[in-house]
């Protein structure tokens, strides 16, 4: 039973953060590509809508990452004790949202912090797929 709700908090985290880090992929594609944009009005209009629905939805689903990060260390521990790459996963995804957290909060944001979450957040992915694999 255990085995199960591991894997299923595992998956829901791995969504979350797909979740999460879709956000930094769309604010890319429009700093990116903004002018380029501009001649796909259908396409930047739809482009548009997902990046404000992202961002709306950002600081829930950061939470919502720890608190399923959690659960799934528990489980985990209980069912097959500690895993250093799991532990390596979890603690690059608590500094990422602690650097969230600091961020809404902080005042004024610094730029230096920005970059610091957005590149936490690809290392986030390659503890994943470490931890996976």
């Amino acid at each position: 039973m255990f085995e199960e709700l591991s894997e299923l908090t595992g998956f829901a985290i791995i969504a979350t953060y797909g979740f999460t880090f879709a956000f930094y992929v769309f604010k890319f594609i429009f700093m990116k590509f903004g002018a380029r944009l501009k001649q796909v009005p259908k396409l930047q209009k739809t482009l548009a809508w997902m990046l404000k629905f992202l961002r709306r939805f950002h600081r829930l689903t950061g939470i919502l990452t720890i608190g399923l990060i959690l659960m799934h260390l528990v489980l985990m521990v209980v069912d097959e004790g500690w895993n250093l790459t799991g532990l390596f996963a979890a603690g690059f995804m608590l500094a990422e949202v602690g650097m969230g957290a600091a961020l809404a909060y902080l005042k004024p944001k610094t730029k230096t912090v920005r970059i610091i979450h957005r590149l936490t957040a690809f290392a986030v992915g390659i503890a994943i797929v470490v931890h996976i694999v």
